[in-house]
C-alpha cells in the first residue's frame, strides 16, 4: 500500500511548497547583469515590474572616469599624520562638530539691526535727493 493511501484523502490535498515555488520563478525577474564593454563602459540591465504590471527592461551604459588632483606633497603628507587631541577617537576626515572646511565668518548679533539698516538708507536717500538738486 503507498503512503498516500494508508494516510486518507487529506494527505494527497495538502501542498506541496516546492510546486508552489516553481509558481513564483514564472514571474520572477532575472537578475541584474553587468557587463564590461571594450571601449570601458559598463552596461546594466534590470528588469522590474511597473504600477500596471508590466515587466519592463532597463538597459544603461555607464562611463566611469577617473579624475586626478594634485595636491601639494606637504598637504598630502598632513593628511597621512594620524589624529590627536579631541579628534583622536574619530574616522580619518573633517568633522563636521569641530572642523570647519570653508573661511570662519564671525557674527555678531545686534539688537535693532533692522531700525540701523532704515536709518542708514534714510541718510543715503537725503544725499541723493541733494545731489539731484
Amino acid at each position: 500500500m503507498s503512503k498516500v493511501a494508508a494516510q486518507g484523502p487529506e494527505a494527497a490535498k495538502r501542498t506541496d511548497w516546492a510546486e508552489d515555488e516553481d509558481e513564483d520563478l514564472a514571474t520572477a525577474l532575472p537578475a541584474p547583469q553587468v557587463t564590461k564593454n571594450k571601449d570601458g563602459t559598463e552596461t546594466i540591465t534590470t528588469y522590474f515590474i511597473r504600477e500596471d504590471g508590466k515587466k519592463v527592461k532597463r538597459t544603461q551604459r555607464i562611463r566611469k572616469t577617473v579624475i586626478k588632483e594634485k595636491v601639494n606633497p606637504r598637504v598630502a603628507e598632513r593628511k597621512t599624520w594620524t589624529k590627536f587631541g579631541a579628534e583622536k577617537s574619530k574616522p580619518a576626515g573633517p568633522q563636521s562638530d569641530t572642523t570647519t572646511v570653508a573661511e570662519n565668518i564671525i557674527f555678531r548679533p545686534m539688537a535693532g539691526w533692522k531700525a540701523s539698516g532704515a536709518e542708514k538708507a534714510a541718510a543715503e536717500d537725503k544725499k541723493t535727493d541733494q545731489l539731484k538738486n
